[in-house]
């Protein structure tokens, strides 16, 4: 009679598992992404591109971009990749919330600030650390936001340039 008890009651926490790993899901997102709408590539008319070293304007003139102070027209063919990137810049993944931005290269000594405005309009900001090992993917970090995110592609070689790499 012990044994018989034993057996169903084996048999009911066999069930009660069983029935725990099918109901619960382990591969739900706990967390929500920053959702930054698109722009268009009209309403951008200024870039600025901030790296520990220097710091460059660019800003578009009638269908030109140029490079400021001093007004050096800028290759077309290297900045509409910036603008692009920049318009359709998209947050796939939380990758980090505990503030090591060294990991990430976003550090004040390695990151990349990108500001991007119509006029004296802020559109889109953010920082931009090194490309993710997936190379698919850069490590960002939004404007009044501590967490650390993947954005879609890797892009960090079309910003990280010099004022004669742009020149035209």
């Amino acid at each position: 009679m012990k044994s018989k008890k034993e057996y169903i009651l084996a048999g009911i926490v066999i069930i009660i598992l069983t029935a725990y790993l099918v109901i619960h899901k382990t591969d739900k997102t706990h967390y929500e992404l920053p959702v930054i709408p698109e722009l268009s590539q009209s309403d951008i008319t200024s870039i600025t591109i901030s790296t520990p070293d220097q710091s460059i304007e660019l800003k578009k003139k009638d269908d030109t971009w140029l490079i400021y102070p001093e007004k050096y027209p800028a290759d077309s063919s290297k900045i509409d990749p910036m603008v692009d990137i920049i318009k359709s810049l998209k947050v796939t993944a939380l990758v980090s919330e505990t503030k090591t931005y060294h990991r990430y290269e976003l550090d004040p000594e390695n990151k990349i600030s990108v500001q991007a405005g119509s006029g004296e309009k802020v559109l889109r900001a953010f920082d931009m650390g090194k490309t993710a090992p997936s190379n698919r993917h850069t490590f960002i970090k939004l404007p009044d936001d501590d967490r650390v995110y993947h954005a879609r592609e890797s892009f960090k070689n079309k910003f990280d340039t010099t004022i004669d790499a742009l020149r035209d």
